[in-house]
């Protein structure tokens, strides 16, 4: 039987070592020592539009998703979760400078709009933290299969560290993240929260088509000319964290 009272079933240092990781990853800012190469102008023309996009997607202020966490925070009686999200928001901008800097390295304009930053954003302003968090680790989940193909597309040594590390810290991301949402559905019946991971792993897919267009040409460095190469992993990835999700809740459900 589930518990009743939400601050009880949550311990108070669930999210400790997540605050640990985010105050000691806040101070290890990625520092590439070597000369930084031009890329050849068909690299430029491959990766240009693909970076800025993400160079976008990664510098929300994350306004609104602070608002609704510091709501749960103070629902959950656990005041270390608002200064995690904030450190989180805090490190995915970084991510968006590391993207800008290489850009502005090779003399390439930085992003200025895109309608999928934008999508992301009215959907995660429209509704709770549940969504938010949903909408975020979509992101993330597939942040976590591009940069490693970003990696792949170029042959700059300082862009393939940008990646390497971005894609080190997105891991981390999700699994902060399915540690969230294993909580946030604490007080769910179980078909409920089935439905709501089948949903999010509906809205991951149709998401990953929906980015093909402008990212085909760097993820086919690592999956071919098959979209559905790269589709098949974003599915597995989804499914591996879904099924997180399922065993931490079920950790807090359990008297």
């Amino acid at each position: 039987m589930k518990r009743t009272n939400l601050a009880n079933s949550i311990p108070d240092d669930y999210f400790s070592n997540w605050l640990e990781y985010c105050e000691k990853n806040r101070k290890n800012h990625l520092k590439y020592l070597g000369k930084i190469e031009r890329i050849t102008p068909t690299e430029a023309q491959r990766i240009h539009h693909s970076v800025q996009e993400f160079q976008l997607g990664e510098a929300s202020e994350g306004l609104q998703l602070i608002k609704h966490a510091q709501r749960w925070s103070q629902k959950i009686d656990n005041p270390d979760y608002i200064k995690i999200i904030k450190l989180f928001i805090g490190e995915e901008n970084r991510h968006s400078r590391y993207l800008a800097e290489f850009l502005k390295s090779q003399n390439l304009t930085l992003g200025t709009e895109s309608f999928t930053d934008k999508a992301f954003r009215a959907i995660r302003n429209s509704f709770g933290l549940e969504m938010s968090i949903r909408v975020l680790a979509a992101a993330e989940i597939i942040a976590t299969i591009y940069y490693p193909c970003l990696r792949m597309a170029t042959s700059n040594e300082y862009l393939k560290s940008i990646c390497l590390r971005i894609t080190e810290e997105e891991i981390e991301h999700v699994k902060f993240q399915m540690q969230n949402l294993a909580a946030l559905n604490i007080e769910k019946n179980e078909i409920l929260f089935r439905f709501s991971n089948l949903l999010h792993l509906f809205f991951i897919l149709g998401t990953s088509i929906m980015i093909l267009p402008i990212h085909s040409p760097v993820i086919q460095s690592k999956y071919g000319n098959n979209p559905i190469n790269f589709l098949k992993v974003v599915i597995g990835e989804t499914k591996k964290y879904l099924s997180l999700i399922k065993q931490l809740r079920e950790r807090l459900i359990l008297p």
